[in-house]
């Protein structure tokens, strides 16, 4: 589902002003480590005040995937409420989301205001009620909103509840609303890794976020350029490998495209050997730089949940 950001709403909300918060433009800046890669990952074990990092390394990573490194990667961090999944909108700007269902309004304090009336009533619904989700994702207030035309006074909520004892009908509006939140999350940078001929990222969504690992064409070529881009999902455990091929002919101007596909791992990260086979050395390369990220990314979720 294709997520757009527009200006916030007309809505008239009743929240204390202290419980507004707005996202200083070094609160979003990310620091800078320049050691190798398993110093920085102690680093950054030893700082629980850091969350965001970029690191920088003068030589390539040339460790093979070890068990160690796949097992290290697959540790969820907490955050769980009777088997839901909290929202978790850290790193997210004041905006508006235009979904298929309505939209999700990020306010600065934080908190969602869920609207999906238009969505309830396309569905034969009677789709008169929004939810506002608090900042820790534990609370969630509905309140009465009959006429979408008329802008909503949520002055005073008309029932309140912890996640965990939500009725079905809001549980499966916050489900969506954690779903969409991670989504957008997936864009966003936590930890970007520099090496000579890569960038690995590990994204902001969780608990297990999605880490990419970019190697640019050659840009010293002159008739062909290839780019590579592996993205592993892994709580859905897959691996996506995008390649860009440039050709270009004498007085022309260069023509590429992106290729994909998608490989789908085992319990513990591995690629199968009927997949291997279908790999080329820069498929093995970008792969390598990949695993050989995760335990960065361990530490870093690690400090998150600290």
């Amino acid at each position: 589902m294709s997520l757009r950001a527009t200006s916030l709403p007309h809505y008239t909300l009743n929240i204390a002003p202290s419980s507004l918060r707005t996202l200083s433009a070094d609160s979003r800046r990310p620091a800078l480590y320049s050691r190798q890669s398993e110093a920085v990952a102690h680093r950054i074990s030893s700082q629980a005040t850091s969350t965001t990092a970029v690191t920088q390394s003068r030589s390539p990573v040339k460790n093979k995937p070890t068990d160690h490194n796949r097992a290290s990667a697959l540790m969820p961090s907490p955050g769980d409420r009777g088997g839901v999944q909290s929202l978790n909108t850290r790193r997210l700007k004041p905006q508006t989301l235009k979904v298929s269902g309505g939209q999700l309004v990020v306010l600065p304090s934080k908190s969602v205001l869920v609207d999906f009336r238009e969505g309830e009533r396309r569905k034969g619904r009677k789709g008169k009620e929004v939810l506002m989700i608090s900042v820790d994702g534990g609370t969630v207030q509905v309140y009465d909103a009959p006429h979408l035309s008329t802008p909503c006074c949520l002055a005073e909520a008309a029932a309140t509840y912890a996640v965990s004892q939500l009725p079905q009908k809001y549980g499966s509006m916050y489900r969506e609303t954690v779903r969409l939140v991670d989504e957008l999350k997936s864009r966003i940078p936590k930890l970007v890794h520099y090496l000579d001929d890569a960038k690995c990222t590990l994204m902001a969504n969780g608990p297990l976020g999605d880490i990419e690992v970019v190697i640019p064409g050659d840009e010293d070529r002159k008739k062909s350029s290839e780019a590579i881009r592996i993205r592993l999902q892994r709580h859905a455990r897959t691996l996506e490998i995008s390649r860009y091929r440039v050709r270009s002919g004498k007085g022309k101007a260069e023509l590429g495209e992106w290729t994909k596909k998608v490989m789908a791992l085992g319990p513990h990260l591995e690629v199968s050997e009927e997949d291997k086979t279908g790999l080329d050395s820069l498929d093995e390369l970008a792969m390598g730089y990949l695993f050989d990220f995760l335990p960065l990314c361990a530490a870093a979720s690690g400090v998150a949940t600290s």
